[in-house]
C-alpha cells in the first residue's frame, strides 16, 4: 500500500505539478478515486475493517455548502470539491497502511529523496522541467532568477523544501538505525541549497522560528548534537549554494554537485568516527535555545546595519536579506481589503476560487497577482466561518496531539502551516496530501468519533463516486476544448467548443472563448451569455459583453444594468477576461 501512495504522491508532484491546475485534477482524481473505491469494495468482500477518515468527510460538503446561497463562480466551486474529495481518498489510502509509526517516515523518506533527487536533475538539465526557473526582476530576487521547482512557484516549492528539513533533521537525531539516520542527516544538506535557491523570504523566517521551536520538541539529550548537525548543515549548504550562483544562474554546475558530495562524505566520516555521540547533555532544556536566541538577535543586528557577517554572504543573499517590505506591503493590502468586505463572505462563503472575482471589485488599487496570499483567509472566502473554524479545529487538534507524543513531524507540520499566513500554498492539493502524511506520522492510534461503519462507508462511496462523475465528465470537457486548437476551420472550432460546452456548462472559460473569436450565432451568444453570468454572477468581463449583446438587441434598460454592474466588479479595469 505504502508503495501505491507513495507513487500517486510522486504523480501528483512531479508529473502535474502540485495540482495547482484544476485540468490536472480532473486527470489525477480520475486516477484515485477509482484505486480508492475498488480497494474499499475489495476489503468489504474480504470483510476486513475499513479505516476511513472520519474527520475529513466533511471537508468535501462544507466546500459545496456555499452553492445553497450565492457563490462567485459554479466552476470553482465544484473543483474546490474535487480537492478535498481527493484529500479525504488520500486519507483512505494511508489509513491502510499498517504500521504506520514506522512506515510514514520511511515513506516520506522515500518521497523527499526522489523530490531532491528529481530538482537536482533538473537543474544539471538532464531532466526538463516547465517553469522550474523563474526569471525575475532584480525587485523579487536577488539573482534575478528563482527556483520554482515542480510546483513551479518559489514559495510553494520553499514550503516543501523547509518542511522536509526540519523533519529529517529531527530523525537525524532520533533515528535509532544507523543507515537510516545518515540519510536523514544527509538529506537537509542537499536540500538547504535548493531551499536558498527559491529565495523566499517567508519561508526563511518561518524556518528560524519553528527550527528555535524544535528544541522543544526533541529530548535535550540531543540538543548538542542537534545544534552541531544543524550547523554544519547550514554552513555547508550555504557554500555549497555559493559554488552554484558562481555563474550568476541556479544551474548547477558539476562542480557544485562534487562539492555537496565532498560535504556528504564528511558527514559519512563523522558519523563512522561517532564523534556526535562523545558530546555532554546541557543541564537545562532551555540552555541552547536561549542562547541561540541571543545569538540571533546579535546576527538581525548584523544583517540590518549590514556588518561583517552580511559581508560574507553571496551578493543574491545580500539583496534579499535587504529590509524590504514591498512584497509584503502588497499582501497586507490584500489581507485589508478583504477583511473590509468581511460580511460578504463571513457566515456561507463564496465558493471555490472566489478570490479570483472577488478581487476586482474590493481592490483600492490595482493588484499585481490574483492570489491573496494567506491560505486561512482563502478558506474564510470560499467555505465562510463554519469552514474556516472546522479547519482550524482539525489542526489545532492535530498539533496538539503530535506535541503530546513529540513526533518527529511536529516542526514540518508547525511550518507547513505558518507559512500558510503568508502564501497560498494550500490551493496546492499536493501540499495538504504532505500535510496529512505529516498528521499521521508516527501516530499508530488516531482517536476518531464513534460512527456506524454502513453510514460512514455510505457516506465515503458518495464523495468518491461524486468526484468520479465530475472529474471523467469535466475531464471530457477540456479535452474537447483543446481540440480548438487543431481545428482548421471556424466550423471545427465552433464545434469543438460547443462539444466541450455540452459537456460542463458551468466553465464560462468556453463561453469567453465562444464570444472572443465570434462562433456563436447572435441567439447562441445571448443564451450562453446569460446563462454564465448565472454561474459568475460578478464576472465584469461576461457582464460587459451581456450588456453589449443586450444593446445590440435594443433591450436597453436590461443593457444599462450589465454596464453598470460590470463597472462596479471591475473597479480599475485591470481584467482582460
Amino acid at each position: 500500500m505504502k508503495i501505491l501512495v507513495y507513487l500517486l504522491f510522486i504523480i501528483g508532484l512531479i508529473g502535474f505539478s502540485g495540482l495547482y491546475n484544476p485540468a490536472h485534477i480532473y486527470l489525477y482524481t480520475i486516477l484515485l478515486f477509482p484505486i480508492t473505491g475498488f480497494l474499499l469494495l475489495f476489503k468489504l468482500k474480504k470483510k476486513v475493517k475499513v479505516n476511513v477518515p472520519i474527520w475529513l468527510l466533511p471537508l468535501p460538503f462544507l466546500s459545496v455548502m456555499p452553492l445553497l446561497f450565492q457563490v462567485e463562480s459554479v466552476q470553482g466551486t465544484l473543483d474546490e470539491y474535487l480537492v478535498w474529495c481527493a484529500l479525504f481518498a488520500f486519507g483512505i489510502l494511508l489509513l491502510q497502511i499498517n504500521e504506520r509509526a514506522v512506515q510514514l517516515p520511511l515513506l516520506l523518506l522515500a518521497i523527499n529523496w526522489t523530490t531532491i533527487a528529481g530538482t537536482y536533475l533538473a537543474l544539471l538539465g538532464i531532466i526538463s522541467v516547465p517553469q522550474f526557473i523563474l526569471s525575475l526582476s532584480k525587485e523579487v530576487s536577488g539573482l534575478g532568477e528563482r527556483l520554482g521547482g515542480f510546483l513551479q512557484y518559489p514559495n510553494a516549492f520553499a514550503s516543501i523544501l523547509g518542511a522536509m528539513i526540519l523533519f529529517h533533521l529531527v530523525l537525524a537525531v532520533g533515528e535509532p538505525k544507523k543507515s537510516w539516520a545518515f540519510l536523514h542527516k544527509l538529506l537537509p544538506l542537499f536540500a538547504w541549497p535548493l531551499f536558498l535557491l527559491t529565495e523566499s523570504r517567508g519561508a526563511w523566517l518561518m524556518f528560524i522560528i519553528v527550527w528555535f521551536f524544535t528544541f522543544y520538541v526533541i529530548s535535550k539529550k540531543t540538543h548538542i548534537r542537534y545544534l552541531i548537525i544543524s550547523g554544519f548543515i547550514f554552513v555547508c549548504g550555504t557554500i555549497v549554494y555559493t559554488s552554484i550562483i558562481l555563474n550568476g544562474t541556479s544551474t548547477i554546475n558539476w562542480i557544485s554537485l562534487v562539492v555537496v558530495i565532498g560535504f556528504g562524505v564528511l558527514l559519512l566520516w563523522v558519523e563512522r568516527k561517532k564523534i556526535l555521540t562523545r558530546i555532554t547533555d546541557p543541564r537545562s532544556i532551555h540552555l541552547v535555545p536561549l542562547t541561540l536566541l541571543v545569538g540571533f538577535m546579535f546576527l538581525f543586528s548584523d544583517l540590518y546595519w549590514k556588518g561583517a557577517l552580511y559581508h560574507i554572504l553571496p551578493s543574491s543573499l545580500q539583496q534579499r536579506l535587504l529590509f524590504n517590505f514591498d512584497t509584503i506591503s502588497e499582501r497586507a493590502l490584500y489581507w485589508k481589503d478583504a477583511l473590509l468586505h468581511w460580511d460578504e463572505f463571513s457566515f456561507t462563503g463564496l465558493g471555490g476560487k472566489a478570490w479570483q472575482i472577488l478581487m476586482y471589485r474590493i481592490q483600492t488599487s490595482p493588484y499585481l497577482t490574483s492570489e491573496v496570499h494567506n491560505g486561512y483567509l482563502d478558506i474564510w472566502i470560499e467555505m465562510g466561518l463554519i469552514g474556516l473554524f472546522f479547519v482550524l479545529f482539525l489542526l489545532i487538534k492535530v498539533s496538539v496531539q503530535l506535541f503530546k507524543e513529540r513526533t518527529a513531524s511536529l516542526p514540518a507540520f508547525l511550518f507547513l502551516l505558518l507559512h500558510g499566513f503568508l502564501e497560498f500554498t494550500f490551493s496546492y492539493p499536493i501540499i495538504l496530501f504532505y500535510l496529512l502524511i505529516l498528521s499521521l506520522c508516527q501516530i499508530e492510534k488516531i482517536k476518531q468519533p464513534a460512527s456506524k461503519q454502513p453510514v460512514l462507508l455510505i457516506l465515503a462511496f458518495i464523495v468518491l463516486t461524486s468526484g468520479s462523475w465530475f472529474s471523467i465528465t469535466f475531464a471530457r470537457a477540456e479535452n474537447a476544448y483543446h481540440h480548438v486548437q487543431s481545428a482548421e476551420t471556424i466550423k471545427e472550432a465552433a464545434a469543438a467548443v460547443q462539444d466541450a460546452y455540452k459537456l460542463n456548462p458551468w466553465q464560462t472559460q468556453y463561453v469567453r472563448f465562444a464570444v472572443e473569436y465570434q462562433l456563436l450565432s447572435p441567439e447562441e451568444q445571448t443564451i450562453w451569455l446569460n446563462k454564465a453570468i448565472e454561474y459568475e454572477p460578478n464576472h465584469s468581463w461576461l457582464l460587459y459583453h451581456a450588456a453589449k449583446t443586450a444593446e445590440e438587441n435594443d433591450e436597453v434598460e436590461r443593457a444599462k444594468i450589465l454596464y453598470q454592474r460590470s463597472m462596479e466588479t471591475n473597479r480599475f479595469e485591470n481584467r482582460s477576461k
